[in-house]
Parts: C-alpha cells; structure tokens; sequence
C-alpha cells in the first residue's frame, strides 16, 4: 500500500494478512491520503512508484477496528471493498518513497519497529515484487534505487491505534522542521 505525505510516499510492504490495509485507512483517518493498496508500478530510471488506484479490501475485522478507530466507512452492506472514490483519491502522481514499512503481523498489543538496512528492505521487496519480464539484476537494480531514497523499518503490528501511531512518529520524524528545504521536489 501506498500513503501520501507531504514529503513523498509511505511504501507498507508485508504477506496478505498482515494489515496493510487496515493500517493505511487508519493513517487515512488522521489525515493522510491512501495512494493505493497492493498495486504500484516502479520507474526503473529513478526509483519512483506510480500508484494505481485499485479497490481496499478490509474484511469484518478490519472494518471494526477502523470503526473503533473512529473512521467513518460504508455500511458492511456495502461490501468488503472500499472504491478510490470512498477515500477521497482522485489520482495521483508517481513520488519519491521516503519511507518503507515491512510489515508483520504481531502477538503483543504495543507494535514494535526495527529500523532495517536499506540493503535489507530492497531484497525483502524482490521478494513480493512481481518481476514481469525483467531479470533479476533489473530487478535488483530498481528496487535498491527505491530503497535508496527510504528509510526503512519492520515494523511488527500491535492494536492498530498503537500501529499507526508509531508509523506517524516515524514520518514525523523524517520531515524537515517548517522552512527547511525539502528532500526532494516532485
């Protein structure tokens, strides 16, 4: 999945089932936009990813929890999905990750986050990425260019209020105090 910050993109890579939907239409619900879930296409040239808007799917669960969350969603009759439109996406824009989130399903209600190696994140990213007709040193390649810009964590969930607070202090972290120049320019 991807989020949109001011900076640059929040990239939540992880195993179906791990949460990442859930998590980013918890991050939606304080005020960050939802690029896409489970689908962006990487620019080779530059690292950069191109959301493509698809459909979230958030089970029963995930739908109570972002209701307990307080986020506001349509009637379960409505379906498992939610439609670009449901959270507000219009299009958007290929942009530069700032951060890569793998993330984990955990066990203990607190999330616990790791910072990885750059190296670490690109390899786990092969891993789930699908390769098309390029060769792994392609691959390889382009994925160490989008980690490069990153910076990168594990991030093992906990109760999805916790989760995304901690996901929310590390862009916090990473973003310039007002009036200092930006990372990069769009």
């Amino acid at each position: 999945a991807l989020v949109v910050t001011s900076q640059g993109g929040l990239l939540i890579s992880g195993p179906s089932g791990a949460g990442k939907s859930t998590l980013t239409m918890a991050l939606v619900a304080r005020g960050y936009k939802a690029g896409t879930d489970d689908a962006n296409l990487l620019t080779a040239e530059n690292g950069w990813l191109c959301p493509v808007p698809r459909c979230f799917h958030l089970d029963r669960q995930s739908r109570a929890l972002l209701r307990e969350a307080g986020m506001r969603l349509p009637e379960d009759g409505a379906g498992e999905f939610l439609t670009p439109a449901d959270y507000g996406v219009t299009a958007v824009p290929a942009m530069p990750v700032r951060w890569i989130v793998l993330l984990s399903r955990g066990d203990s209600p607190q999330p616990a986050v790791v910072p990885l190696s750059q190296a670490e994140a690109a390899v786990a990213m092969l891993q789930q990425t699908d390769w098309g007709d390029r060769s792994a040193s392609e691959m390889l390649a382009a994925t160490s260019r989008l980690a490069s810009q990153a910076k990168c964590y594990r991030l093992t969930s906990g109760r999805l209020a916790e989760t995304a607070d901690s996901v929310i202090e590390l862009i916090r972290a990473g973003t310039p105090e007002p009036g200092a120049p930006p990372d990069c320019a769009p």
